[in-house]
């Protein structure tokens, strides 16, 4: 229930309980006195009077002091027309007494002329954060609606035209239009998001019309309500005295923290400490289509500033920002979305204010294709940490205003130059792409030039193209440096697996499938093995937790994950059973005659449906790839761990290991299950999902 429509309820709540009071106690005011005072009747502009300080001589001895309320806020300024106001005080017994009078606003006689100044047509950039320019309005005839429509003229990729009209509508019954052409024109580059804020009127400056009533948040375009929950705009446009302006409006007094505009929501509500009340997790919320979508792998810093509404006495912790691919939307209901937000604010941080704007911020790194963000409270009333601050009047809700919202990416400095040293893990870093007006749909193509040798120096060049013509470029050269001094293989016992505890990465993974962060090793197949470290923030694919399991590294932060059996079952028409590899380039070729210790860690995963024995090393000069398949690699392993040693510890790191005579010039190692399902050694385990191993070391 909103707060307007909970003032409804007590409204009629107290009327019912001073009708069953009057037929006993005799009310300390007199409604006779009250409707006959003069400031019931006024001429334009009409503003409400304080009956509670004007109607002194009607009160009775028997009033309790400050109790006096009545329904329209002194100082509200009416259309001419006949309203009603009803005060409300209560007696030294604490019994409630209303009375009911008419408040009459008559228009000026005679009507006085409605002018109009129109704005003239203008020409705007596209993504510019433009607004129509509202009309200049003169009129001594109080009160004045402005709804507006809007045509689009055309509306091609690289221009639109827009033609907005206003009728105007003065409290005499005055009528008038005015009109306004803006023509959208793309002319901009596309470049990188780096620095910029994703997030359009974050401010919640620009509008559609301006507020004259509560739950008008829509008008803060692009921003929308998305639920049946009735969130509310206020700005100063709105005029003082009206219930959504600002600093002073229905929910409290805040000055915005720029600007003009906020945004107001209630997060949380003491219906729902009761798990079988009607009204429990009533919510509002806030959501927003980005500028673009994020890019996948992408750091972005979020933030906000709310503050809590001084009319309302409970404080929360827990108010979070969401985002999703697509509108997050539940129409028809008005209770907390089930989600788990990537940025909140700490349950040990109570968002207690009333004066001052208090700062949400967090990081979190895309999935990628993210479009929309969803601010307020996802947690049910029992679950979220609230406290009750006796100050304010309305106790069945936490209310806050929010305010400068922004998503900004935050990209790594060396995203235009670095320095890396040879043999070490490097990738060229991904761009953030935008574009004002295409988002992030940009054509986007490359190239790399090569120079020297010590150092080596790599310029690679990105070539970005909007659909409008408009192009740029971004480079990035990376300078490879060797200063370590050759190592004979044998006397120094080195590895030559290349980042063997995938303690390395290029990106930090943020999805399944992405093997080759851990460069420079790779996935060979079409198959989909996973890169798990602690770095991520997607859970599915974190450390120690995961999607298959929990297990700590070996060593270090990291490692791999792949499927090795699939107990015969037929998936995506795997020859031979489902299976995933994970391979890597050696450090040097071996040579020929030489007899290597090959050895690596296993352990399975606590989902894993099967044990197995046969999983192996197997080298190759040159890499082994197949595009077309998800099956087994006809390939024979030089060390296999022996059938009769079943590899079934989830709780602790088990040891493959083997020694082989290279033939000479292998230069690429791949793990995994070389056999079938039908001759691979299995046994059931505990878990439900075929057979899934992690590797280290």
């Amino acid at each position: 229930m909103s707060h307007r429509a909970k003032s409804v309820f007590l409204g009629l709540l107290l009327a019912t309980f001073t009708l069953s009071l009057r037929a006993q106690v005799a009310s300390p005011i007199d409604c006779n006195c009250l409707s006959n005072l003069p400031s019931l009747q006024v001429t334009c502009p009409g503003v409400v009077p304080d009956l509670c300080a004007l109607a002194t001589n009607c009160f009775s001895t028997n009033r309790l002091a400050g109790s006096c309320t009545q329904t329209l806020p002194a100082g509200l300024q009416l259309f001419s027309g006949t309203y009603v106001i009803q005060l409300t005080v209560q007696n030294l017994q604490s019994n409630y007494f209303s009375c009911a009078v008419p408040f009459v606003v008559a228009p000026p006689a005679p009507a006085p002329k409605l002018t109009l100044v129109c704005p003239t047509n203008k020409t705007v950039e596209c993504g510019s954060g433009w607004s129509f320019d509202p009309p200049t309005v003169v009129t001594f005839c109080c009160g004045i609606s402005m709804p507006a429509t809007d045509v689009v003229g055309s509306n091609g990729a690289c221009s639109e035209v827009i033609t907005r009209t206003w009728q105007v509508l003065d409290g005499c019954g005055n009528v008038a239009t005015c009109s306004q052409t803006v023509t959208v024109v793309d002319t901009t580059a596309p470049g990188t998001q780096c620095g910029m804020n994703v997030v359009p009127n974050g401010s919640f400056e620009s509008y559609t019309n301006c507020p004259n009533a509560n739950s008008q948040f829509n008008f803060a375009s692009p921003w929308f309500t998305p639920t049946d929950g009735t969130s509310d705009y206020y700005n100063s446009c709105a005029g003082v005295g009206s219930f959504v302006t600002t600093p002073a409006n229905t929910a409290g007094v805040q000055v915005p923290s720029t600007g003009q505009g906020y945004a107001g929501a209630i997060v949380w509500s003491v219906y729902g400490l009761n798990p079988t009340n009607t009204y429990r997790n009533y919510r509002e919320y806030l959501e927003v289509p980005l500028l673009t979508m994020l890019t996948a792998g992408q750091k972005y810093q979020v933030s906000f500033r709310v503050s809590r509404a001084d009319k309302y006495t409970h404080a929360i912790a827990e108010i979070g920002a969401y985002f999703s691919a697509a509108p997050l939307v539940n129409y028809g209901y008005y209770t907390n979305f089930n989600v788990v937000p990537q940025v909140e604010n700490s349950s040990t941080n109570l968002l207690a204010s009333t004066n001052s704007w208090m700062l949400v911020q967090g990081t979190f790194t895309a999935i990628g294709y993210e479009s929309y963000l969803t601010l307020g409270n996802f947690r049910t009333d029992a679950g979220t940490t609230y406290s009750n601050f006796p100050a304010g009047q309305l106790s069945d809700y936490a209310y806050y205003y929010f305010d400068d919202v922004s998503v900004v990416p935050l990209c790594d400095p060396s995203i235009t130059n670095k320095t890396v040293d040879c043999g070490s893990a490097w990738a060229f870093d991904p761009f953030p792409i935008f574009d004002s007006c295409s988002g992030g749909n940009v054509s986007v193509s490359s190239t790399t030039v090569t120079n020297g040798n010590c150092p080596r120096v790599i310029t690679r060049t990105w070539w970005l193209a909007d659909y409008c013509g408009n192009s740029n470029t971004l480079t990035q050269t990376v300078t490879i440096v060797d200063t370590n001094p050759p190592v004979l293989l044998c006397a120094a016992g080195a590895n030559l697996a290349p980042n063997p505890q995938f303690e390395n990465y290029a990106y930090c993974p943020y999805y399944f499938n992405q093997v080759d962060a851990a460069v420079p090793w790779f996935n060979p197949t079409v198959a989909t093995p996973d890169y798990l470290n602690t770095c991520s923030g997607f859970w599915p694919v974190s450390v120690p937790n995961n999607l298959m399991g929990s297990q700590a590294p070996f060593s270090g932060q990291g490692y791999v994950g792949a499927f090795v059996y699939s107990s015969n079952a037929v998936i995506f028409a795997a020859p031979g059973g489902y299976r995933e590899y994970v391979e890597a380039p050696l450090l040097a070729p071996l040579m020929g005659g030489v007899t290597y210790q090959v050895s690596f860690r296993v352990s399975l995963a606590d989902y894993s449906a099967w044990a197995i024995s046969e999983i192996g090393a197997h080298f190759s000069t040159g890499p082994i790839l197949s595009g077309a398949t998800q099956g087994v690699m006809n390939y024979l392993p030089q060390v296999v761990n022996p059938s009769a040693n079943l590899l079934a510890s989830t709780s602790s790191w088990m040891l493959v290991q083997g020694t082989f005579v290279a033939a000479g010039g292998e230069d690429h190692i791949t793990l995994g299950n070389f056999r079938t399902d039908a001759t691979t050694t299995a046994v059931a385990a505990a878990g439900t999902n075929y057979g899934y191993y992690y590797y280290d070391d």
